[in-house]
């Protein structure tokens, strides 16, 4: 009974001390504080902010603001806001979001730093536009121009730290109304988380950003980030960016149509601006581009047809303006060209022309006077089964040329140091396959090249010297025809169309810098064929066919003697071959020829238009010496010279009129300069001839061959 009465006294005393507490002063006022506290947190602050937030905010940025709902609960320290908007007078969207949810920490007074645990944005929405005037819609979301406002002495920034950030299915459109038709492409849908974001010194956090853009680009971003200092390191990707979605934002300058492609690019990043010298660098950038198709305005087919294009950056520096182990490689595809009739090219007008201001550099200064020089090294470039074919419309015959497939590799360096551009090129390798150049509307080209390929090839734009280990062109044939005009088709195929206008012919040619230096090791041509044709004399067939023709030559320059070989066969029969050399300045020439067996007979076009009643009906010529010519043009042989199994015979006979088994001379020296003709010994064998001099004294063999267009008289023998 005692402690029962002990404990109702304690009872009593605790009572009465929380009800002397509760009519105290400082117990009324914490409570009416936090009454206070809870009316304004769950009902004041939200009414006010729903009520004068958008209306500031709209006189602020000149623009519509309307805000749903607001909730605050100040005991969890939450924010929660819904239904957003920011729109222009217009009606034009601005931004916006669903939901904004803010969870902010306590213990931000113990940290002395805004601490948050969670920033959370449900469908944000950003309309980016560019008016057709160049402004930006969101630029007045940065309130007015401050550059020319005094500078502010910089500031620590706000001690702030955030646990997590998410952005939660936003949206991003962009709008280039500056195009004749209106660009837009949007990224939807959009998520961003970040987690231990600080501004606290040397304190990162790691991030993902995903999208979806038009056509169903997708953007991937991942990494660490610190804001003091501000540093970053991540990976980024773009992945089916379609070419056409570009495209529209540069359309008013390209004249071309909207162009086929898929692009993916992927790189790793790292920027640092805590140091005196900024750090920005990008590497293992790739670029990979497929099914490209580009397609000049209003033209039937496209110029450009690519099946992949490949870039990788091994290493790129902006701060120091290096670019390292570059690879690029293009493959599978067709290169179209045109040369307009005014001699333009089609891809000059890629770019629409614009009227340009020109302004005058302040004085005393020099171009690119402070910036570093590029220095850019490639060790692979590399173009395979590229079709070309250009057409050349400016000539009075449009002129077609193709090359059913290219191959090119090779390595360079770039310096772009002052004075000049430093390009080295080496390792060049080119193969070309089935080349053919003629008439567009012909129906067979006259040059036609099997291969052509260059290996070990190399040049210095600096030092203006180029260097090839071998040439080497296989397999070619070449139609060479006189036209009945007495042109030749191959002449009239190269030459220019436009004469020189009297004041270039006048004016003296200039070299721009040290001439080029050049060699070409070995040059190799090798199955080569062509068919000789002179409508003049024989229309309906071909005159001489020349087949297995070769050539090779070394250490060619363009100015120092060089060592050749020729030989060519002849299918109505002979062979010709000649080795020496020849010096490409002054066309000096000092060779050794052999002529065998050469067929006469293929004259015979000749002989008839000149003696329409005489047939050569056989006939050889052959030859071997040495063929010279001086730098003043002047020739000499010295040699054998022969001609075998000649048989000239009349028409209207049927007898020959001339004929020997051989005619020749052991050594012949020939010169025209001095003019000359020596012959030590003749022999004749097996002479068989008709000779008939008539009353009138005239021979027949001379009357044989007088032209068509001259009186002849039959002469008969005298009885």
């Amino acid at each position: 009974m005692q402690g029962i009465k002990e404990n109702h006294s304690v009872s009593e005393k605790l009572k009465q001390i929380l009800i002397k507490t509760c009519k105290s002063k400082a117990a009324i006022t914490a409570a009416v504080l936090i009454i206070l506290y809870t009316l304004i947190g769950f009902f004041v602050l939200p009414f006010l902010i729903e009520r004068y937030l958008p209306g500031t905010l709209g006189q602020r940025f000149n623009c519509d603001v309307s805000l749903s709902q607001v909730k605050i609960n100040p005991f969890s320290m939450t924010l929660e806001a819904k239904e957003f908007q920011m729109k222009e007078s217009s009606g034009r969207d601005l931004a916006g979001f669903r939901r904004l949810y803010i969870n902010f920490q306590l213990s931000s007074l113990f940290r002395w730093a805004l601490t948050f645990a969670e920033v959370t944005v449900d469908a944000p929405l950003v309309n980016f536009v560019i008016d057709a005037d160049g402004k930006v819609n969101l630029a007045r979301l940065a309130g007015p121009d401050t550059a020319s406002a005094p500078a502010k002495k910089e500031s620590k920034p706000i001690r702030l730290m955030m646990s997590n950030i998410q952005i939660n299915q936003g949206r991003i459109d962009v709008t280039d109304n500056r195009q004749t038709t209106p660009a837009s492409i949007s990224f939807s849908p959009l998520n961003i988380h970040l987690a231990d974001i600080s501004t606290l010194p040397d304190s990162a956090g790691p991030y993902t950003l995903t999208a979806t853009g038009t056509g169903g680009a997708t953007l991937k971003w991942s990494g660490q980030v610190s804001l003091q200092p501000l540093r970053s390191e991540g990976n980024l990707g773009f992945e089916d960016l379609s070419l056409s979605a570009l495209w529209k934002f540069y359309r008013s300058s390209l004249n071309i149509a909207s162009p086929e492609g898929k692009l993916d690019i992927t790189t790793h990043y790292f920027f640092d601006y805590s140091k005196d010298r900024p750090i920005v660098t990008l590497d293992g950038l790739n670029l990979y581009v497929k099914d490209v198709g580009l397609q000049m305005e209003g033209a039937e087919k496209a110029f450009l047809k690519l099946s992949e294009i490949k870039l990788d950056v091994g290493a790129l520096d902006l701060m120091q303006q290096k670019i390292d182990n570059v690879r690029f490689a293009a493959m599978g595809g067709a290169l179209d060209l045109v040369m307009d009739k005014d001699g333009v090219l089609d891809v000059q007008r890629l770019i629409k022309q614009k009227t340009e201001t020109k302004t005058s550099a302040p004085p005393g200064s020099t171009p690119n006077d402070s910036q570093a020089p590029w220095v850019i090294n490639i060790p692979e470039v590399k173009l395979e089964n590229l079709a070309i074919a250009y057409t050349d419309q400016s000539r009075a015959n449009a002129i077609a040329y193709s090359i059913d497939d290219l191959k090119l590799a090779f390595k360079m360096a770039v310096n772009t140091d002052a004075p000049g551009m430093q390009i080295q090129v080496n390792d060049l390798g080119l193969a070309l396959q089935k080349i053919a150049i003629g008439y567009a509307d012909g129906s067979k080209p006259a040059l036609q090249v099997g291969s052509l390929a260059v290996s070990g090839g190399g040049f210095d734009l600096a030092g203006r010297s180029a260097s090839v280990s071998r040439l080497e062109v296989k397999d070619g044939s070449i139609d060479v025809i006189r036209e009945k005009n007495n042109t030749i088709n191959l002449a009239r195929l190269f030459a220019s169309d436009k004469p020189a206008s009297k004041e270039s012919a006048r004016e003296p040619q200039t070299a721009v810098g040290e001439p080029w230096q050049y060699v070409v090791e070995n040059i190799s041509l090798s199955g080569f064929k062509t068919q000789i044709s002179d409508l003049t004399v024989k229309p309906d067939s071909q005159l001489i066919n020349v087949e297995d023709i070769k050539m090779s030559a070394s250490r060619f320059d363009g100015k120092s003697p060089f060592p050749f070989e020729i030989g060519l066969h002849v299918v109505q029969g002979g062979h010709i071959s000649a080795s020496g050399t020849l010096n490409p300045t002054s066309l000096a020439l000092k060779s050794d020829m052999q002529v065998k067996d050469l067929a006469l007979p293929v004259v015979q076009p000749y002989l008839s238009q000149t003696a329409s009643d005489l047939t050569l009906n056989s006939g050889r010529c052959y030859a071997s010496g040495s063929f010279d010519r001086n730098a003043k043009g002047g020739m000499s042989y010295k040699g054998q010279v022969g001609i075998a199994d000649l048989k000239i015979t009349e028409n209207s006979t049927r007898d020959t009129l001339l004929g020997w088994e051989e005619l020749s001379t052991p050594e012949m020296r020939f010169s025209t300069d001095p003019d000359g003709l020596e012959m030590d010994t003749m022999k004749l064998t097996g002479l068989e001839c008709k000779l008939i001099i008539s009353e009138d004294k005239k021979v027949n063999m001379v009357e044989a061959f007088k032209t068509n267009s001259e009186p002849s008289t039959e002469l008969q023998p005298k009885a």
